[in-house]
């Protein structure tokens, strides 16, 4: 016998006429969490109009908050792609 485990996750993202870029995004589901390697809830919202950013990480079997974060957007810096490169110049 085999099992199968389904998982979901849904990301939206709202633009006005004749905008490139979302003034509004939000992802909530489930998602690998790589570090511990068990499913995770993740709820992220960028708001940029409201200059607002939220992200919250669950343990959906204990309902206990692995992460979250609630900042301004403009002061959300150093995370994910926007970390900084580390500094591999071996020179004197």
């Amino acid at each position: 016998m085999d099992t199968v485990q389904g998982h979901e996750k849904i990301g939206l993202k709202a633009y006005r006429d004749g905008q490139t870029r979302a003034y509004r995004e939000l992802i909530q589901g489930e998602e690998l969490y790589r570090r511990e390697g068990k499913w995770v809830r993740k709820y992220r919202l960028i708001d940029r109009e409201a200059d607002e950013y939220h992200e919250c990480v669950t343990d959906p079997e204990t309902g206990q908050i692995i992460h979250e974060c609630k900042e301004p957007l403009s002061r959300h810096r150093g995370h994910g792609s926007a970390k900084r490169e580390p500094n591999n110049d071996t020179t004197p």
